[in-house]
């Protein structure tokens, strides 16, 4: 037996089908957008000038037995400064142009800061021991891990850094 309901279809008229906006295209919109009101051009000098900043410095670690890890360490306190950055997409940019000047301007030194392991330690120090152990990670990366003025030379770099990078993220003001 068949119910009469089963046959009713209801017309609604030409409604027409809105489609979602694909996540590339709210992306790209995002892009423009940043593009128009000059955020990205601020995310290329920033990158720049933290890239310039580690490379300007870089001879003065040169000499040293621990140098290149100091490096290292430097590398990662500037982009971890550029996280301080209000967007996500503005972040990585400015993260990538840090990375591709320092690449550019100087092959060497991009060698020595990629450095997946010492990047990786630093990053659960950071999880587990925000404000210190900084110091500690250096000396352990560099095999002298009871090392008291390798952990202290460690610890004054990361607070000299970290300022010195934060001071310079929040310069900009992004719209």
């Amino acid at each position: 037996m068949f119910s009469a309901d089963e046959d009713i279809k209801i017309y609604l008229g030409d409604e027409e089908e809105v489609s979602p906006v694909s996540e590339g295209e709210r992306s790209a919109a995002e892009f423009l957008q940043h593009k128009r009101n000059g955020n990205l051009d601020k995310t290329k000098q920033l990158g720049e000038l933290l890239a310039s900043t580690l490379l300007g410095d870089a001879p003065r670690f040169c000499g040293e037995p621990y140098g290149k890890q100091k490096l290292v360490l430097i590398s990662f306190l500037a982009l971890d400064a550029l996280e301080d950055i209000p967007n996500q997409m503005l972040q990585k940019s400015a993260q990538a142009v840090f990375r591709s000047t320092v690449e550019r301007r100087s092959p060497e030194i991009h060698k020595i800061i990629v450095d997946s392991t010492a990047y990786t330690m630093y990053i659960l120090n950071e999880r587990e021991h925000p404000e210190d152990g900084w110091g500690r990670t250096l000396a352990e990366l560099c095999e002298a891990d009871n090392d008291q003025q390798l952990i202290d030379s460690g610890n004054r770099l990361t607070a000299e850094y970290r300022k010195l990078f934060r001071d310079m993220v929040h310069s900009y003001h992004f719209v």
